[in-house]
Order: C-alpha cells, then structure tokens, then sequence
C-alpha cells in the first residue's frame, strides 16, 4: 500500500479505524508552548489527582503513574510495591499460543475468526463462542 504502482480499491479494503490523541500541555513546564504526546498528571488545589494525554499503548505506566502521585500527594505508605507491569489484563488469565485452534475444533469457526477472537478476547472467547453457538 506504500507503493505508488499498486492501485488501492475500495473492495481491497477490508476495515479502518482513526483516532485522535489530544496533546496536552504540561502545566510544570516552563515552556508554555510545549506540548506532550506522554501524559500528564496534575494535582489540583483540592487535591483532585487528573491524568491526561497519553497513548493507549503506556496505559499501565500512566496508572501507576497516577496511583504513586496519589500516595505522595496523601502521604501514604503502601504495603506492596506497584504490580501492574506483571497483572494480566481481562482474558489474558489462562491463555496459550493454541487458543485459536481450540476454538476452531470447539465451536467450528473459520482459522481467521478463532485467531481474532482469541487476539481481542483472550480466554473470554470461550464465552463469546458459547453465547453465538
């Protein structure tokens, strides 16, 4: 597609997906012009704790990054370190490399829609087939 000789169709395409990331500008930095694609977390007056900007991609790294200003800004003393980094998210809980295959031989789905079940749902394919069989 980054090639000017291969002509691009519609029909070629299968899906498209956009997004906006705002920037945001960092209220400590001393340049005010300076914006940020990282994010940003700020403590009000009132001691509201905000976080903003960011990308979809360091959303561990801004909650924890949230969480640790909340205990400072709180003088709290946590009794674990921050285990973000090892949590697994929602599906990920069970997973293995065969998890496609599996739902393929389980509820006879198509290779491609077992492996983007598996992809975007992890373990929770499971429930997702059972509820469309």
């Amino acid at each position: 597609y980054l090639n000017n000789k291969i002509k691009v169709r519609r029909g070629d395409v299968l899906a498209a997906w956009s997004g906006l990331r705002p920037l945001v500008r960092d209220p400590n930095a001393k340049n005010s012009a300076a914006l940020s694609r990282n994010h940003v977390v700020e403590t009000s007056e009132s001691g509201m704790v905000t976080i903003a900007g960011g990308k979809w991609t360091t959303y561990r790294k801004m909650a924890e990054d949230a969480i640790d200003t909340v205990i400072r800004d709180n003088s709290l003393a946590p009794t674990t370190p921050c285990c973000t980094a090892g949590m697994k998210v929602e599906g990920g809980q069970h997973y293995h490399p065969n998890l496609a295959i599996q739902l393929c031989q389980q509820y006879g789905f198509d290779s491609e829609v077992a492996t983007h079940l598996a992809h975007n749902y992890g373990t929770q394919a499971h429930e997702l087939a059972r509820w469309l069989s």
